[in-house]
């Protein structure tokens, strides 16, 4: 069977864009197991102040660490963001939006100041449901998405940069497919190469080198010669058995 989530994977989100993770949601069945409260925080990150942006996105996330393995897209993001993980790290951790970040994306992007570690740069902010916002990832190839494709087990950005820091998933080797972490090693083959079931971590290993593979390839094919012959001997034995029988 198939380890369970213990964490639930999605938020609830206000008109005023404010992000109530399901987790603190009051009348779940297992509330009763929290055994801490939850808090109200802003969310701002990295710790900067931008010109012209005075609404933060108000968060209730668990007061005490958890497990994010079973989060996924804005709410791993936040949770992660906010050191509310147990093991998992940010993905935003050095990633500035400046003003030509995402080149060819949000042509209505409006530019303005940002100040970081008492450092002034150019950034840009858009316009959302009245709100102006700078919420975005920026990939390794200067691409941006919304929070909610970042360690959502999907390459959105092309170059893996939104799954790379992530602690949610485990990646197939030969198609870099994401499945979530607790289908690795759990006796069903999610990756088409079995790397997600046959490896050091499961106990199983595929053969690797090519030293290696050349020499199952080799004690393979003996194998197969060795069976034809075996079956001709005693295809042969069997003929001449008949040829004794009948004289």
């Amino acid at each position: 069977a198939r380890k369970p989530a213990d964490v639930f994977t999605h938020a609830l989100v206000s008109k005023t864009q404010e992000t109530t993770i399901f987790y603190c949601l009051k009348g779940l069945d297992n509330i009763q197991q929290l055994s801490d409260s939850c808090v109200r925080e802003h969310f701002k990150f990295p710790k900067q102040e931008i010109l012209g942006i005075t609404t933060k996105t108000a968060l209730h996330l668990p007061n005490a660490k958890i497990n994010c393995e079973y989060t996924f897209g804005d709410i791993y993001l936040y949770l992660s963001c906010t050191n509310k993980c147990k093991k998992s790290v940010c993905p935003l951790i050095n990633r500035t939006l400046e003003y030509d970040s995402c080149p060819g994306q949000y042509p209505n992007r409006l530019y303005t100041l940002a100040n970081i570690s008492m450092k002034e740069y150019l950034t840009f902010v858009t316009k959302s449901h009245d709100l102006y916002t700078n919420n975005y990832f920026q990939c390794n190839n200067r691409k941006c998405i919304d929070y909610n494709k970042v360690c959502n087990l999907v390459d959105d950005c092309g170059d893996q940069s939104d799954e790379k820091m992530c602690s949610n998933h485990f990646m197939c080797r030969a198609t870099a497919y994401y499945i979530t972490i607790n289908k690795q090693c759990d006796g069903v083959v999610d990756c088409v190469d079995f790397s997600d079931e046959c490896t050091e971590n499961c106990g199983d290993e595929v053969v690797e080198g090519y030293p290696l593979k050349a020499m199952s390839w080799t004690v393979g094919v003996l194998a197969v010669i060795l069976n034809v012959f075996t079956g001709t001997k005693s295809v042969c034995s069997l003929k001449k058995c008949k040829k004794t029988v009948a004289l």
